[in-house]
């Protein structure tokens, strides 16, 4: 009878200890990156929006010089006006129209290359972002790694499994070489 309990006991504890290390070992991480975040504090992102901005800054100041120079010839022509003949007139409007339609079409065109380096440059940050959460996953031993975002595609998650920071701190070093 003493052997059986023993035997019993010894079982009962196998048991405990295989589900002790199922539950606790055993189970797959999930975490999730808050992506607002991560894009907001990631360098790599802050300096690409900094380049961006400062192209940006120059297509606006040449708009603003082409603008500047169409004002400039529409007073010009109103100046001249009661002085040029009518062929005079109809050349000089003529002309006004051409650079304001100019104006236009490099004003669309920058906006056009303006969207497309946006484009270009998110994907850029994007895809090396996905690179490096990827091989951290991996290190990690992660299953999955969700993204939270505005959109809600998480409603809820538990801050436990929140690995934003660490993702943004290893990105940092990442990207500024340490």
């Amino acid at each position: 009878m003493k052997n059986s309990s023993i035997l019993l006991v010894i079982n009962l504890l196998l048991v405990l200890a295989l589900a002790f290390y199922t539950f606790f070992y055993k189970a797959e991480k999930v975490a999730y990156v808050d992506s607002n975040v991560l894009l907001s504090q990631y360098q790599g992102m802050i300096d690409a929006r900094a380049d961006y901005s400062k192209l940006s800054s120059e297509w606006q100041a040449r708009i603003d010089t082409l603008a500047m120079d169409v004002q400039n010839e529409l007073k010009r022509h109103e100046k001249e006006l009661s002085k040029m003949s009518k062929k005079e007139k109809e050349l000089s409007e003529q002309l006004l129209r051409n650079k304001q339609q100019q104006l236009v079409n490099y004003q669309r065109a920058i906006q056009d290359k303006a969207a497309e380096e946006d484009s270009k440059m998110t994907q850029g940050v994007i895809s090396e972002v996905n690179a490096y959460l990827e091989e951290f996953g991996k290190k990690q031993s992660y299953k999955i790694i969700f993204a939270a975002t505005n959109a809600g595609n998480i409603l809820y998650a538990d801050d436990a499994i929140n690995i934003t920071e660490e993702v943004v701190e290893g990105l940092n070093k990442r990207y500024l070489g340490q």
